[in-house]
């Protein structure tokens, strides 16, 4: 397996507009179930800002449900380097 020295750092517009324009969960899963398994092989992470961001909400939507129920803490929680 080739091994990803790279590690992208996702901002909280990557979520929100792939969810509400580009990549509804209902039309492409393939989209956020990439977003596990690059997470899975420690390609991307993001910050907990944008977590905060996700749940910054008095209602939650389909995203922070998602994201509640798929990425685990430490997506939250970059390496340091």
């Amino acid at each position: 397996m080739k091994i990803c020295k790279n590690i992208f750092l996702l901002d909280s517009d990557v979520l929100i507009a792939a969810k509400k324009r580009y990549y509804p969960f209902d039309v492409c899963p393939g989209f956020w179930e990439a977003l596990i398994q690059h997470h899975k092989l420690k390609h991307i992470y993001s910050i907990d800002r944008v977590k905060k961001e996700i749940y910054d909400y008095q209602y939650p939507d389909n995203l922070s449900l998602w994201v509640r129920d798929n990425l685990t803490n430490d997506f939250f929680n970059p390496p340091k380097r």
